[in-house]
């Protein structure tokens, strides 16, 4: 995401968010191969962005799984750099991708009232994921 493009800097906030909370976080514009070494080394990982469709402030989440093939630089999605670590490392891991859904795109900062509303129930929802998934490293 971008943080100058308004609702599509909501991956970044939710990053920030997440940071205090001593999550490791990684922020980017753009998915790029290069990320897959980093990302072979995670138990879980974590997307997050703005999309353009459904209803402004609307939380996603949903689980991932790598494409069928990588995908290349500027048409890199969560799936296709998924399957760069699959390929390169023989393995994979869990990821999911939260999104909300913006109503607007234009070159500013700052969030939309929908998307800043929406804030909270998508950290909890990531907060609730990260949660479930250390109670079960440590089970």
């Amino acid at each position: 995401g971008n943080p100058l493009r308004e609702d599509d800097g909501v991956g970044w906030r939710l990053a920030e968010a997440l940071a205090q909370d001593g999550v490791e976080v990684h922020t980017c514009h753009q998915l790029l191969p290069e990320l897959a070494a980093e990302l072979s080394r995670a138990d879980l990982v974590l997307f997050a962005d703005a999309r353009a469709d459904g209803s402004p402030g609307q939380v996603l989440l949903q689980a991932l799984a790598p494409s069928e093939s990588p995908g290349y630089s500027h048409h890199l999605d969560a799936p296709g750099l998924l399957a760069w670590v699959r390929s390169l490392y023989g393995h994979c891991p869990r990821a999911h991708l939260l999104s909300v859904a913006g109503a607007a795109f234009g070159y500013r900062e700052g969030l939309s009232p929908a998307v800043e509303a929406a804030l909270p129930l998508a950290l909890q929802q990531a907060r609730i994921l990260l949660q479930l998934e250390e109670e079960t490293v440590h089970a």
